[in-house]
């Protein structure tokens, strides 16, 4: 009796523990929430999202002793300086049979990791010939459509797909 008596008596302590720690974290919430709301309007958050912020400020509250006063809001660090702008690649070589075909397709996907499958010979041929045609669309697209109305990219495609495959592709 009086050893169910201690773990009922455990069983409760450690459940109003847990209800503790979920309106501390409930609390963290609110007070992080505060916080960014008011560095939002100051304009102190260069840049930094609302997980960055909460993620920083929530590391920050459960430093402090719980029976700690709350923080006034910290200014949060400068966000870094932004990347340069990507430059777009060159335009494929093209054939001289024709112009508006590249010239070669993108190499097909390796496995990349140790432990993968080997991707097979079909899967590659597959591959390149998507590649292939999906160029040759992108190229010819407005070309291809007013010479066949109704042309989508899926019809293309097929047909394309027969083509290179009867090629020996």
């Amino acid at each position: 009796m009086a050893r169910s008596i201690i773990g009922v008596a455990g069983v409760t302590l450690v459940f109003c523990l847990g209800v503790a720690g979920v309106a501390r974290a409930e609390t963290v919430m609110q007070q992080c929430g505060q916080q960014y709301q008011a560095a939002k309007a100051g304009g102190t958050l260069n840049g930094m999202s609302w997980n960055q912020f909460r993620t920083e400020c929530a590391a920050r509250l459960k430093a402090q002793p719980a029976s700690a006063p709350a923080p006034a809001p910290v200014t949060p660090a400068p966000a870094p300086a932004a990347a340069p702008a990507p430059v777009a690649p060159p335009p494929p070589p093209t054939t001289a049979a024709n112009p508006l075909k590249p010239a070669a397709p993108a190499p097909a996907p390796t496995a990349a990791a140790a432990g993968a499958k080997p991707v097979s010979a079909g899967r590659t041929a597959a591959t390149t010939r998507q590649r292939e045609c999906g160029a040759e669309w992108r190229a010819n697209k407005a070309t291809l459509v007013a010479q066949t109305p109704g042309l989508t990219w899926p019809k293309y495609w097929s047909q394309c797909n027969k083509r290179l495959k009867a090629a020996g592709q």
